[in-house]
């Protein structure tokens, strides 16, 4: 009787401790050094004529996106936001690598070569917002795809309406405000022609301006005006110098994008927009966050 009830005790003792209670306290707000996984939005263009067909490539492809802006304005919610979705590849800014992992991303309907419709450009104004908002993103780091990779990208192509876009959403208002002359806005500053075999401490100080700004791994700071500059200066000009970038158009016998040496200039404009975004942003650089 001993012996059974030895192994009737040691049996329910076995059983309790397999669901132990416990205790949770809500320490939270005690830790300090911490943010939110979103940090960064990204946009694209599509290549792709509607948004079912965008779709359908995404899938084909093993790919996904947060949402989509339909050329009327409509927007498709695909993967919540709390997710990781595939959509920026190899990819870096700031402090980030991989963007995949800490950042929102919103493909707009256009073929690359068409201009974006206002009602478009507003609707993905108007979701940005909601998205800065919600996760209390920096306004540099509302990027292209080109922006975070300027090696293998160009979207979003140059014919999408960034003046429209940062005046609806209510960031940067003076950036494309000029204070300078056409002339000077149109003066070559730094290019390939010049700089690509000699170091010139100009060019050095603009890599870090560049890096300083967000195109930290896409640059090397090296005083000479290489391939890796020219692909982070014509990202830089697609994005913030609309005014001499000039479009993307397609080879009619190939199909594909016909490349413009002269995006790949530092404009006086180039200059002008440089300076403005850095004086009037934060870049927490960060590598541990």
């Amino acid at each position: 009787m001993r012996h059974s009830h030895s192994v009737q005790t040691t049996a329910a003792a076995a059983t309790t401790t397999q669901n132990p209670s416990i205790s949770v306290t809500d320490w939270r707000y005690r830790s300090i050094y911490h943010r939110h996984r979103i940090q960064v939005i990204v946009l694209h263009d599509t290549e792709v004529p509607t948004a079912e067909g965008t779709v359908d490539v995404l899938n084909q492809r093993n790919l996904s996106v947060h949402y989509i802006a339909g050329v009327d304005g409509t927007i498709y919610y695909l993967v919540d936001e709390t997710e990781r979705a595939y959509h920026a590849g190899i990819s870096s800014w700031g402090s980030h690598v991989g963007l995949n992992d800490a950042s929102i991303g919103i493909e707009i309907v256009n073929t690359g070569v068409d201009i974006f419709p206002d009602v478009q450009v507003k609707a993905v104004a108007a979701l940005c917002r909601k998205i800065i908002d919600r996760w209390n993103i920096s306004p540099q780091d509302i990027v292209a795809h080109g922006d975070i990779a300027p090696s293998r990208k160009h979207d979003v192509s140059g014919w999408f309406n960034w003046t429209m876009f940062y005046s609806e959403v209510g960031l940067f208002p003076g950036l494309f405000v000029s204070n300078i002359t056409t002339a000077q806005q149109q003066s070559i500053l730094l290019s390939t022609s010049a700089n690509s075999t000699v170091f010139d401490a100009k060019v050095q100080n603009l890599q870090q301006r560049l890096s300083d700004y967000g195109y930290v791994s896409a640059i090397d700071v090296n005083g000479y005006f290489d391939t890796k500059t020219e692909f982070v200066v014509e990202a830089f000009n697609r994005h913030f110098c609309p005014e001499f970038f000039v479009k993307e158009g397609l080879n009619s016998s190939t199909g594909d994008y016909i490349p413009h040496p002269e995006n790949r200039r530092w404009y006086g404009i180039s200059e002008e927009r440089l300076t403005y975004l850095l004086e009037n942003t934060v870049r927490d650089l960060c590598a541990q966050c």
